[in-house]
């Protein structure tokens, strides 16, 4: 998504929280690493970020809204009212894995102050579990509309740049198409990352693919109830039955499973 984004510069900056490690699983890092994007995507903003550094050195020992509103906002909005001829497209902030984040409390500090600051346009959260975080954000009724965006975005890639576009019909994906995607990914991001892939094949037709994969999940998910992750077991097992040569994928499975079983027992 972040690849997406950037490669239409509509990224400003993004943060992928990671609980393994102390450089990414609190946000004492999340403005700094930000504001040091925006001055590499937008370098029209260097000036005023200096400028606020200059007269302010201790702007960093602030309160997270108090660095993000000056050190963020304020010169992205001053540049754009310098500058009128500067793409006039919404810019996109992705936060990651902020359940991530160590502690519930510096969760919902992150969104409140996130919602205070961007509009809901503007940013996109990813999050495993968010019924914990619903009401410190309201505005992104319920969090849903980030995953629809995430969603809408990745399938509009599809339809601009895929071989076989001509053949997509109008209004594809649905949004019962996009419900169920959300539905079926119960948090885990890597089930609609598959669906993409598996959709986005340029020899196949993108809305073909997409029914047959959300039909057959269904089929599969009924025999995996005692699975936790049913609905992403289903789907590979929908992948892996419809494979062109299934000697050559075998043969690929035993390669790679023969590798990681010789890396794991030295």
């Amino acid at each position: 998504m972040a690849e997406i984004c950037s490669k239409e510069g509509l990224l400003i900056g993004d943060f992928f929280f990671f609980r393994a490690t102390s450089l990414r699983n609190n946000a004492e890092r999340l403005a700094t690493s930000l504001t040091y994007q925006l001055a590499q995507t937008i370098p029209s903003t260097l000036g005023y970020i200096a400028t606020c550094i200059q007269g302010n050195p201790v702007i960093f020992e602030s309160s997270l809204e108090a660095q993000l509103q000056r050190l963020c906002v304020e010169p992205l909005q001053r540049a754009c009212a310098a500058d009128p001829t500067m793409d006039p497209r919404p810019r996109l902030l992705i936060l990651d894995g902020l359940d991530e984040c160590d502690t519930p409390k510096s969760q919902k500090h992150i969104l409140a102050v996130q919602g205070r600051l961007f509009k809901p346009r503007h940013s996109l959260l990813s999050i495993s579990s968010p019924a914990d975080l619903k009401p410190t954000f309201p505005q992104y009724s319920v969090l849903r509309s980030c995953s629809l965006k995430s969603e809408h975005v990745m399938f509009n890639f599809i339809k601009q740049t895929h071989p076989l576009k001509q053949y997509i019909p109008q209004g594809w994906p649905s949004s019962r198409d996009i419900d169920l995607i959300i539905h079926k990914s119960s948090g885990q991001f890597i089930f609609a990352a598959t669906i993409i892939r598996y959709v986005e094949s340029g020899y196949y037709k993108p809305h073909e693919r997409l029914q047959k994969a959300l039909q057959s999940s269904d089929s599969y998910s009924s025999k995996l109830a005692d699975s936790p992750f049913r609905e992403l077991d289903a789907l590979f097992m929908h992948i892996s039955s419809g494979v062109d040569n299934n000697i050559t994928v075998l043969a690929i499975l035993h390669a790679v499973l023969g590798i990681s079983t010789e890396t794991s027992n030295p």
